[in-house]
């Protein structure tokens, strides 16, 4: 075998091995890396509330932790999962303000931006298109 056509074999090989990683690594990786924060407090608009957003993506593609509104007078912990193609569903439970207990559902997709946007539907709440930075912290500024 000539030197040209070992070396366009080994580069075929090469690329196959690199392709096949980065299938695996999107297959079984983190749709979002764990420790990423998103935060923001967004105005009313319409009739969704002004409301205050802190979550975090945690290892197994979970994502976890409060949104805030009546000037943090009432707060909801949330939780759930980040599916692969980067969209996530979230139960949102009031534990604080006059509805302690009601739930609301929060879903949306995370952009590969550096956004979350997000939709929360429940009892009395219905909020579409919510935009929800990435938390940089170098510098403590939001992008």
């Amino acid at each position: 075998m000539d030197a040209k056509k070992l070396l366009t074999g080994v580069a075929a090989a090469a690329l196959l091995a690199i392709g096949g990683i980065s299938v695996a690594n999107a297959q079984g990786g983190q749709a979002i890396a764990p420790g990423t924060v998103y935060a923001l407090h967004s105005a009313a608009a319409g009739g969704c509330p002004a409301l205050d957003w802190h979550l975090v993506a945690g290892e197994g593609n979970t994502i976890s932790g409060m949104v805030a509104w009546n000037n943090m007078k009432s707060m909801a912990h949330v939780e759930g999962k980040i599916g692969a193609d980067r969209t996530f569903s979230m139960m949102a439970k009031e534990v604080s303000g006059p509805k302690v207990g009601a739930t609301a559902k929060v879903t949306g997709t995370a952009q590969t931006d550096g956004w979350l946007v997000a939709n929360i539907n429940g009892e009395g709440v219905k909020c579409e298109g919510v935009k929800i930075p990435i938390w940089r912290a170098s510098g403590g500024t939001q992008q």
